[in-house]
């Protein structure tokens, strides 16, 4: 598949150079409906709008089963309560989000659908521009061949772009190099005033439980 790349690199002080340019042209390719390969503080993710189109292309890339669902990136707590206004936010999503987000913890909220819905606020810095300055919520899924771990190191990422099935919009990696690989976010579902931890990840169950207070 064909992709055009962003290669973004860091000052000695940590500063992502040329970041307004990589954010402002992300921001328009998703505008248009392109997919976008992005960093996470863990891997790589491709996603695109939130709308069933896109993912349908998502699932189709990757020969994923069409009932397994998507991950809905937002910036921080306010827009995930903006853009998922009939998920349960009250309560113990309020406390965990308050805490631990962005960071790496993804919440299964109640919707009214049958499986709820999957919410991170992405702390990686690229990422989390490119959400502050675009309006809505991402979906997003993990860089990978299904059945393959996820792409780590740029040019994991590329491979695994060159070798998925040619995308019926464009393709647009953001290249920050190298990321730290596993563990991945911590799943946890909440339903109601109880959680279920469904995945362990980079927040230890100890901190989750914790949280609860």
């Amino acid at each position: 598949m064909q992709f055009e790349t962003i290669v973004l690199g860091q000052s000695a002080d940590g500063v992502w150079q040329d970041l307004d340019h990589a954010v402002e042209r992300a921001v328009a390719h998703l505008a248009s409906g392109g997919l976008l390969a992005h960093p996470t503080t863990g891997v790589y993710g491709v996603g695109g709008v939130r709308e069933s189109d896109v993912e349908e292309c998502l699932t189709r890339l990757k020969d994923r089963a069409p009932e397994r669902g998507f991950v809905y990136l937002v910036p921080d707590y306010a827009r995930a309560r903006a853009e998922f206004p009939r998920a349960e936010w009250a309560g113990l999503p309020e406390q965990f989000a308050g805490i631990f987000w962005p960071g790496a913890l993804t919440l299964i909220l109640h919707d009214g659908d049958r499986t709820g819905v999957a919410l991170r606020a992405e702390a990686h810095p690229v990422t989390q521009a490119v959400l502050q300055r675009w309006s809505g919520a991402i979906s997003s899924t993990s860089l990978n061949r299904t059945g393959e771990a996820a792409a780590v190191t740029s040019m994991e990422a590329r491979t695994v772009l060159r070798d998925l099935p040619l995308a019926d919009r464009p393709v647009l990696l953001l290249d920050v190099g190298s990321l730290p690989g596993p563990p991945p976010s911590t799943l946890v579902q909440v339903r109601g005033d109880t959680f279920t931890i469904l995945r362990q990840g980079a927040i230890e169950s100890a901190a989750i439980e914790s949280a609860r207070g």
